[in-house]
């Protein structure tokens, strides 16, 4: 049985006083405790007067992105310099299929972020839209920014299931975090990932092949 003993301590603290710092904290121990829905959606029932912005990460945490982009807009309308909030509305409105919403943001992202922040949501935004060249264009510019472990890892991991270009595999690899992904993938994405390695193994004998016959 788990003890939410912690996470209730700091949810009730949040809630009498939902400063950016309590929130803070309260964010990491959801990250602790794996996020649990229940205790979301609660907290959001609260009737307690919770700040736009952290209504929207908590409907984010719950997997409602619909109510989750209202509220970060609705921050937004006073706070149009708030990159972070802009980012995290691009990149839930892709999910969603908002292309809109996800252009708007995207323009707001061009003017206030940086070069990988820009590049990243190029990759998102061209993946939502079924333009895969495009996305795989935006990831090779994202790859040599001077940001890599600022790199959203799981983004290249869906370029890769969607361009089955072995490049990305090669640069997921790298980070723990990768190599976790893909030792944990879903069952829908193993015969991806085995064509994909199977096609750059042949590539590679190929290549061994070719330059034998040459000698």
């Amino acid at each position: 049985m788990i003890d939410y003993k912690i996470l209730n301590q700091k949810i009730d603290k949040y809630l009498i006083n939902k400063s950016q710092n309590n929130f803070l904290e309260l964010k990491r121990e959801f990250i602790r405790y794996k996020f649990p829905k229940w205790k979301i959606e609660k907290l959001i029932e609260s009737n307690k007067l919770i700040p736009n912005k952290h209504l929207g990460f908590f409907y984010l945490w719950a997997e409602r992105l619909l109510e989750a982009s209202f509220y970060f807009e609705k921050h937004l309308e006073g706070n149009q310099d708030d990159c972070h909030i802009w980012i995290n509305l691009q990149h839930i409105s892709s999910k969603r299929g908002d292309l809109h919403t996800s252009s708007k943001a995207l323009k707001e992202i061009n003017r206030l972020g940086e070069d990988y922040q820009v590049y990243r949501g190029l990759v998102i935004h061209n993946m939502a839209s079924g333009f895969i060249n495009r996305a795989v264009k935006y990831a090779r510019e994202l790859i040599r920014t001077e940001n890599k472990e600022k790199i959203n890892i799981s983004i290249f991991y869906e370029l890769a299931i969607m361009s089955e270009e072995w490049e990305f595999i090669s640069w997921i690899i790298k980070f723990p975090k990768g190599k976790r992904l893909l030792k944990n993938c879903g069952k829908r994405d193993v015969n991806t990932l085995k064509n994909i390695t199977i096609n750059k193994l042949i590539e590679y004998l190929d290549t061994i092949s070719e330059e034998n016959n040459s000698e």
